[in-house]
Parts: C-alpha cells; structure tokens; sequence
C-alpha cells in the first residue's frame, strides 16, 4: 500500500508544472532597472541594474574581434559534442513551455515623433505576430510611443510553465536523436 502511495505521489510531482514569473522593470530616464525571477512564489533572483553602467559597457565593446571569440569557446573547455546535446536539449524544452500569461509595458520616445511613432508600430507588429507565432493567446500587451522627449519605460510580466515530465522527455528524445542510425541497406550482403 505504501508503494503505491509513493508511486502517485511521485506521479503527481512530475506533472507538477514548473510555474516561472519574469518581471523586468527598466527606466531608462532615472538610470534604474529590476530583474526578477520567481519559481512559483518564491523569488529566486532579483537584481537591481543601473542602466548607465550599462549603457557605458555596451559602448566599449569592440565588435567584430574574432580572436576574443575563439580565446573565449577554448577557456569554455565544453567539446562540440556536448554544446550540440545542450542546443539540441534546449530547442526541444523550449518547444515544451507553455506562456500561462503576458504582459508587456512599453512607452519609448527617441526625441522625433515620427520616428519613435514608427519604432512603436514596428515592435507592436513584431510583438503580435510572435504570439500568433508561438500560439500565445492570454497577452496583454502596450505599447505607446513619447512624441517629445527622449524616453524608454519597459515593465514585462511572464508566467512560464515546464513540468517535470516535460524536461525528462526533452532529455530522452535528445538522447535518442544523438544516435545514430543504421541504415537498411547496410544489412544487405554483397554478393
């Protein structure tokens, strides 16, 4: 009796979805940001960002050195076989997550009406076709362009679930992808 008491109370806990909350609040006018990650209701990750220090890195970088690049993936120490597993794990989870719920909070102004009307309406578009994309149907989304000044308001909400069976599949189903096939007519004899 206890063995089947166990049984389906491990059952239960690998149907259990993984509910995962992401609230991203960046203002770009006050220098301040907030990153937060909830795995259910308990907060797993938050960190205040401050968007200057940011903006300052991002200037600095240097694009286009491949000698970085490659200097960097040798430090790594992670063959290729085991980035092309974790690729391959990855796009089959994320083809698994289901989007229970989103919001997005978006007021830009680049100082020209014309152009921030123009940047709102392209990333309304982009917005909406890839919740049509990705079959998201519970989304709330705003966006509004600042015909005055310059100003970016970003606040995202995003409830994301995974179950425990989900990540079992995705790692079996990767696994037996990984191996290779025979061919049937490598089963042929030659004559």
């Amino acid at each position: 009796m206890i063995y089947l008491v166990v049984a389906v109370l491990f059952l239960h806990l690998i149907s259990l979805p993984l509910v995962v909350t992401m609230n991203v609040d960046i203002d770009y006018d006050n220098d301040y940001g907030l990153i937060k990650f909830k795995l259910w209701f308990f907060t797993v990750y938050k960190k205040s960002v401050n968007i200057g220090a940011v903006k300052q890195k991002l200037e600095g970088i240097v694009v286009g050195d491949e000698s970085k690049k490659t200097q960097e993936e040798e430090k790594s120490g992670i063959k290729p076989a085991t980035k092309r597993f974790l690729v391959s794990l990855s796009k089959r989870m994320i083809e698994r997550v289901r989007v229970r719920d989103l919001d997005l909070d978006l007021r830009l102004g680049t100082g020209d009406a014309a152009v921030s009307a123009f940047i709102v309406g392209m990333l309304k578009i982009s917005f909406e076709s890839a919740c049509a994309i990705f079959g998201i149907d519970k989304e709330k989304a705003v966006f509004k362009p600042i015909y005055d000044n310059e100003y970016i308001f970003l606040e995202f909400f995003g409830i994301f679930s995974l179950s425990f069976a989900d990540i079992i599949y995705a790692v079996c189903a990767t696994l037996i992808g990984l191996i290779p096939q025979r061919r049937s007519y490598a089963n042929t004899v030659t004559e």
